[in-house]
């Protein structure tokens, strides 16, 4: 299976927010959303999905 990550660093705009929404439509692709923003950011999560993903994406 295809592990998709997506970091948030700053609010998407809506065709980011459409562009994960389809990417979880897909069969074969397990999507992963953090929220960096946040001020309970966990980066032991964020290094492990990091290096278990297949594609990442900075927002």
């Amino acid at each position: 299976m295809h592990q998709s990550l997506h970091l948030i660093t700053t609010p998407p705009p809506d065709w980011v927010r459409q562009l994960i929404q389809q990417q979880r439509t897909t069969a074969e692709t397990e999507v992963v959303e953090l929220d960096l923003t946040s001020d309970s950011v966990d980066y032991r999560e964020v290094l492990e999905c990091i290096f278990s993903s297949d594609s990442i994406s900075v927002w």
